[in-house]
């Protein structure tokens, strides 16, 4: 309580107030540098996750095991003229391991015993 008194008196001796008309100016111009920092803090964060989990390579195979389709139909064009169409079939472990999660051992029991 004395130290948070004793700031106060430091600074009151050593500054003029304010006149709440330009304290209200700079209360203004500070809270919307705030809104623009926090809104580009907030998608750098949302950039680098997503950047992250983005294949490295522009192949069209690792954005289906992306997006988790096993069968799909990939139309590649250039200009307006279709160049290449082709099928892609991808098994449920390639997408789990190029998401990253390993099958639990109980699961692949399971799987069997169903089988």
């Amino acid at each position: 309580m004395f130290f948070k008194k004793a700031i106060r008196e430091f600074f009151r001796q050593r500054m003029n107030p304010i006149d709440p008309k330009v304290a209200t100016l700079y209360k203004y111009k500070l809270s919307l540098i705030y809104v623009i920092v926090g809104w580009n803090l907030i998608g750098l964060t949302f950039y680098m996750v997503v950047n992250d989990k983005l294949p490295k390579k522009h192949d069209s195979v690792d954005y289906v095991k992306l997006l988790g389709i096993q069968n799909a139909n990939v139309v590649k064009f250039q200009g307006l003229s279709k160049v290449e169409d082709k099928e892609v079939h991808i098994t449920e472990e390639e997408i789990q391991k190029f998401h990253g999660v390993i099958p639990k051992e109980s699961d692949k029991q399971v799987e069997k015993k169903s089988s």
